[in-house]
């Protein structure tokens, strides 16, 4: 009687430095995250863009690639809907009623390198002469 052949090991999956998953899988993983990162990106870009669009009256798209590839990089950087939202008020306080300013009430300018100083910087409302003067009227007619 011939000896049963021995079955052939398994080849060993190596593991790749940059994702600590195996080479074999990488492509699919690196798919599956870009789609996932693609949609996690998705939710937070449709709220941040309607907010932009219904505070400054412009109509600027979820779908284009920038502007989710500016939004996604905040978002990497921890920063969350309420640091877009607030973004969005200070900046329009501030330039939508300066023509020379408002054509930069954007995606490109607002969620930008400058997105964390403009988060850093004071509220206009607080300072504002215009708007001291409307919450004065409001105690006078309590």
């Amino acid at each position: 009687p011939e000896p049963e052949p021995e079955p052939e090991p398994e080849p060993k999956k190596i593991h790749s430095k940059l994702s600590g998953k195996p080479d074999g899988d990488s492509a699919q993983n690196e798919n599956s995250n870009d789609e996932k990162s693609r949609k996690s990106s998705e939710n937070p870009a449709k709220a941040i863009i309607s907010h932009l669009n219904s505070v400054c009256g412009t109509s600027f798209s979820t779908s284009s690639t920038a502007t989710r590839r500016l939004i996604s990089a905040r978002l990497k950087e921890n920063h969350g809907l309420d640091d877009f939202i607030s973004v969005i008020n200070k900046k329009a306080a501030q330039w939508l009623n300066n023509p020379q300013m408002a054509k930069f009430l954007r995606p490109q300018t607002l969620f930008g390198t400058k997105f964390e100083s403009y988060l850093n910087e004071p509220e206009e409302h607080a300072r504002s002469p215009d708007s001291l003067n409307k919450k004065l009227k409001l105690l006078e007619e309590m």
